[in-house]
């Protein structure tokens, strides 16, 4: 399966500093609403929020809270 931009997403993070506020994301993750990010040693862990006003694409942003970390088992 070939994978394109229309499948990526573009979210707000709230809560969680390092990652930066606007990402990119894969669309299911929205549609599931839960998001789980590698960054450093281990995890950070969203969850859908809310939707906020349409972005530059049209369509309504999916803001994401931070809910917990968790880290890497070696």
């Amino acid at each position: 399966m070939t994978r394109t931009d229309d499948d990526n997403v573009q979210v707000e993070l709230v809560g969680c500093t390092g990652l930066g506020s606007h990402i990119s994301v894969d669309r299911a993750a929205v549609d599931e609403g839960r998001l789980k990010i590698q960054f450093g040693a281990g995890y950070e862990h969203f969850d859908l929020d809310h939707f906020d006003e349409p972005g530059d694409d049209g369509n309504p942003v999916p803001v994401f809270v931070w809910t917990d970390r968790t880290w890497i088992a070696e």
